[in-house]
Parts: C-alpha cells; sequence; structure tokens
C-alpha cells in the first residue's frame, strides 16, 4: 500500500477519535507493519497538526514526552503544576475539536436549523398567546425570546469552545500548562454553557476550586471586587520565550466577578473580566502595596501618600496595609523615580491597569481580555487564525519588556 494512501487513512481514524495504540493494534491486525505505520504518523507530525502532531510525538516518544508533561513550572502559590495534571479537562474540547474540523458544515447546519426555529417557533408564538404578547406587558415581553434562545445558545457556545480551544493550542505548542475551568454560573443559561458535567472528575479539595478565595486573601487590594460570582478561570503556567533568548516564568488567567443591583423586577447583574498576570522576583521586596488608578473627577483631594511626580499622583492611588508611618518610606524606596517612568509609560501603552507588589512577585490586572478581538470564528471557518497568535505574542512580549526593565530596579 502507498504511503500516501496508508498516510491519508490514519489521519482519517484519528480525527474520528481513534487513539494512536488502538490504530496500531488494527493496522497489525490487517497485516500492516510497524515501520510503515510509524512513516505515516511521522508524515503527519511533520505537517505540524495543531492537535494530532503532539499526540502522534507523545505516542512515538513517551519517555521524552513524559518527562516534558511531568515537569512542573512556577505557581505563585508554589503548588507543583504540570500538563500531565489537567489534561484529562481539555479531552472534551480536543474532541469537539476534531469533529467540526473533519465536518465543518455541521456549525453552519446548526445555525441554520436553529435561525429556522426561531423565524417559525415565533409566529406560532403569537398565534397561541397572541394578546399576551402584543400588549408587551412586563410578565410577557420575555416570551417574545424563548424561539431565539437555542440560537442564542449555540452561539455562545461555540464563541466558548473556539476562546477555550485557542488557548489549549497555543498552550500545546508552547509547552505552557493550561486548565480550562469556566467561569462560575450567575444564570441558567451560564450554568448549561459552562458545566454540563465537564468538572465531575475534581476531588472535593482541589486546590483550584478556591483560587480566588487564594487570591482575595493574599492581595484583596486586586480581588475584592464584585458582590457575586468571583472566580478564577482559564488559568495558564508557563515560560516565555523573548526574541532576545531570555526565558522567564509567568502566570495568567481571567478573574471575573459580578456586580447585582436593584431588586424584583429592577435587578440588574453585569458580569466583568479581568486579566490577571504574575511574575516573581528575584529578590524579596520590604514592604507589600498596591497600585490602583486613580478615580477620575477627584479634584484637590489629599492623598495619604504623594511621590515627587505629580503625574504619577494623578495616574495611581496607593493601597496597603497597616500604619503609613511604617509604610510611606518603604513604598517609596521601592517606586524610585525610574520605576515611577516605567510605570507610566506602561500606562500609555495598556491603558489603566492595577499592579500589587508582593514580596516575592508583581501581579498585575488589566481590564478584559489578554486578545481583545478575535479573528478566529468557527462560524465561518473552523480554524485557529495565526493573526491571532501573532496578536497575543505581541501583547505578552511587550508585557514582559516592560517589566523587564521594572523587576530589575525594584528593592
Amino acid at each position: 500500500m502507498q504511503l500516501k494512501k496508508i498516510e491519508k487513512i490514519v489521519l482519517k481514524e484519528l480525527k474520528k477519535g481513534v487513539t494512536p495504540s488502538d490504530l496500531q493494534k488494527k493496522a497489525f491486525s490487517a497485516g500492516m507493519n510497524a515501520e510503515g505505520l510509524n512513516t505515516a504518523f511521522h508524515a503527519i507530525i511533520r505537517k505540524n497538526h495543531p492537535i494530532l502532531s503532539p499526540l502522534l510525538s507523545k505516542f512515538l516518544n513517551p519517555d521524552t514526552t513524559e518527562s516534558t508533561e511531568s515537569q512542573t513550572t512556577w505557581d505563585p502559590f508554589g503548588v507543583a503544576v504540570s500538563n500531565k495534571r489537567f489534561e484529562p479537562f481539555s479531552r472534551d474540547d480536543l474532541r469537539q475539536y476534531r469533529t467540526l474540523r473533519t465536518h465543518p458544515w455541521k456549525v453552519r447546519r446548526n445555525l441554520i436549523t436553529f435561525g429556522l426555529l426561531a423565524f417559525l417557533g415565533l409566529p406560532l408564538l403569537l398565534f397561541i398567546d397572541s394578546q399576551d404578547v402584543l400588549t408587551l406587558s412586563k410578565d410577557s415581553a420575555g416570551i417574545l425570546f424563548l424561539p431565539f434562545m437555542p440560537l442564542i445558545w449555540y452561539i455562545a457556545w461555540i464563541g466558548t469552545l473556539q476562546r477555550r480551544l485557542f488557548k489549549l493550542i497555543l498552550c500545546q505548542e508552547n509547552n505552557w500548562v493550561f486548565f480550562p475551568k469556566t467561569a462560575q454560573a450567575s444564570s441558567l443559561m451560564s450554568f448549561i454553557l459552562n458545566n454540563l458535567n465537564r468538572y465531575k472528575k475534581i476531588p472535593k479539595k482541589h486546590y483550584l476550586e478556591n483560587r480566588w478565595k487564594a487570591w482575595n486573601e493574599k492581595i484583596p487590594e486586586l480581588f475584592t471586587r464584585g458582590n457575586q460570582g468571583q472566580d478564577i478561570y482559564d488559568e495558564i503556567w508557563g515560560d516565555f520565550k523573548m526574541n532576545s533568548g531570555k526565558t522567564y516564568p509567568f502566570y495568567t488567567a481571567i478573574f471575573t466577578y459580578c456586580i447585582t443591583s436593584g431588586a424584583g423586577t429592577n435587578k440588574k447583574t453585569r458580569r466583568y473580566n479581568q486579566t490577571i498576570f504574575s511574575v516573581p522576583l528575584n529578590n524579596e521586596l520590604s514592604t507589600e502595596f498596591a497600585l490602583l488608578p486613580e478615580k477620575k473627577f477627584k479634584f484637590n483631594r489629599k492623598k495619604e501618600i504623594e511621590t515627587e511626580s505629580e503625574q504619577f499622583n494623578k495616574a495611581f492611588q496607593f493601597k496597603y496595609a497597616g500604619e503609613k508611618t511604617s509604610k510611606e518610606v518603604e513604598i517609596i524606596k521601592t517606586l524610585s523615580p525610574l520605576v515611577q517612568t516605567q510605570l507610566l509609560d506602561m500606562r500609555k501603552q495598556e491603558g489603566d491597569f492595577s499592579i500589587a507588589f508582593e514580596k516575592e512577585l508583581i501581579v498585575l490586572s488589566f481590564d478584559g481580555r489578554l486578545i481583545k478581538k478575535m479573528h478566529t470564528s468557527f462560524i465561518t471557518k473552523v480554524e485557529l487564525k495565526e493573526k491571532d497568535k501573532e496578536s497575543l505574542r505581541r501583547r505578552m512580549s511587550s508585557i514582559f519588556e516592560m517589566l523587564n526593565t521594572i523587576v530589575p530596579t525594584l528593592r
């Protein structure tokens, strides 16, 4: 059998979800020798398939892959984190991605189906309950959205899936660790979207269950926000390699929280997302404090701590625990004029942000996500855009360049 034909058959079976070991057993029982099958495996690896290449590399080189997967990376709380620990939580997403890549028409078919159901269901709803619906009372206005719920659910599910897959495959390519935990549910719809029995296997005492509580106890200035739904999700650990060749350990995740106001029919809940970004320090700082964006329209307000830079005083406000007399000198000593200039430069480039200086690490907090606008859209084409990967790398490089100038000057 020709190599190209073998490769085509192997690729087809792998995309169906057949594991390399099961495929090997089938091939051997059919009389194929190991050399022909391994040659097909290596041909697929050389094509850099985002999911199948790492899978086959792991199968063909179990010792090398096992040592890489078991290798732990830096964590802000000193927990041993490795790819092997979180691999089971990504299997469902990878299976969905393989299915959609093999049958991309399913996305468009489902959209058309849900769209037709919505537009056919609306006239039926008007016919059944026309009097209440047409009056558009507060109790009946929501009924108009019922036929569109499946369509809204599916679009939201596709968007959530492609964001997780983008992070997952990017982490696989860079040997970063990714835990695709979704945010806590703030409504029935988000519960359906985010949970769906995905994490039943997480032990009750799993350390990631209370990750937000751990951060809130460590740095309340950054994490005491919202009145419900606080959570940490989509955590990534790894080493970022700069163009200069230097590598820096980092941790990043999404911090989400909700603010609920009003009561009864006037009750409103809004969810906010922030990207947190943490790096370790070479030397321990003598004091701990946080800088938050200064509130706008606060004219002539007396500040507890002021630096010599008027521009810096207008940009940031100080948050710290303890008495001013015991903190002020150490804080000003840490925030040298050079550090202040670098933080102002970062603000010009990134916009408002918060930063916490802990003894052994720095934590940055930005509004929104690392990639503000994704070009990847499974609705148009089931593939991950290289433009999104490059956009993320540029932003991370920019953050590391600025941190690389700040960290050595801290004392």
